[in-house]
């Protein structure tokens, strides 16, 4: 599985997400209601002079479910749910509400202090706060031109 990285990015335009699911129908992808409107994992990624802040909207999932990790500088947000056949199942006519598991990762840049990490989950928004170094201090690097 590939990681993300935190860097900046220009927002887009709705116009723009329209012509991107039309090129994506054009070339065979059609994206099915679910997958559509899936908000699961969403992320929003803030950065102040002390920190940087992910913002993870999980909705449905408890911070029982949920588990934040990081391993060799990258930090991994996920959230488990057993698969339970119930006989409940039986009885609907359609079911649209899905809980699965999920896993998003990020590349943390240099300047995170992985020993001042914390997260919070509030009305289905987990929060994580990642802390920068102190004494991080950016060199210029020269480019020797060939």
């Amino acid at each position: 599985m590939k990681a993300m990285t935190l860097i900046k990015f220009k927002q887009t335009k709705p116009f723009d997400r329209d012509f991107d699911d039309m090129v994506n129908e054009f070339f065979g992808y059609k994206p099915t209601l679910y997958t559509r409107n899936n908000n699961i994992g969403l992320t929003n990624v803030k950065e102040t002079n002390d920190s940087y802040c992910l913002d993870v909207q999980l909705p449905g999932f408890s911070k029982d479910e949920t588990n934040v990790e990081i391993q060799d500088n990258i930090i991994s947000i996920s959230a488990n749910v057993e698969d339970t056949n119930s006989e409940d199942n039986k009885y609907y006519n359609r079911q649209e509400f899905v809980k699965k598991s999920f896993v998003r990762t990020f590349n943390l840049p240099e300047d995170v202090d992985e020993n001042k990490i914390s997260a919070d989950m509030v009305d289905g928004v987990l929060s994580v706060v990642l802390s920068k170094k102190k004494d991080v201090v950016k060199k210029p690097t020269k480019i020797k031109i060939l």
